[in-house]
């Protein structure tokens, strides 16, 4: 499963996880959709690699 996680505020807060999702393309459009309303976002492949960051 691909993973949508997303900072809230600063880059010392813990990663949330938004969303888990069955295809990168998903995971990568619903974390391009989310960017702008967190301090950081991103999308972990099923292996815990960081595939797509913002």
């Amino acid at each position: 499963m691909w993973k949508v996680e997303y900072k809230h505020a600063n880059g010392g807060s813990a990663w949330s996880t938004h969303g888990t999702y069955g295809s990168e393309s998903s995971a990568t459009s619903v974390a391009g959709q989310i960017a702008h309303k967190h301090f950081a976002t991103r999308v972990v492949d099923p292996h815990g690699r960081v595939v797509w960051s913002a």
